[in-house]
């Protein structure tokens, strides 16, 4: 499977994520990817690679966005 596919896999997913982010404040949002991360990291490169573009994604999303949730 390639990573373009994997990622399309897991949309629904990275989509909660970013959802569930926007309650957070910016630390704690910053504390997440750190943890995120490092767990990846711990993985292979594969994995490490994945989550830091999976990351980026969220954080454009979340910047567009505001980053707070719209009541």
């Amino acid at each position: 499977m390639t990573e373009l596919e994997l990622f399309y896999r897991h949309v629904p997913d990275i989509a909660e994520m970013a959802c569930s982010l926007r309650g957070m404040t910016p630390d704690q949002r910053k504390e997440w990817k750190r943890k995120c991360q490092e767990y990846a990291d711990s993985l292979n490169l594969f994995a490490s690679e994945f989550t830091r573009k999976i990351l980026i994604v969220i954080d454009s999303y979340l910047e567009k966005e505001g980053g707070e949730q719209k009541q």
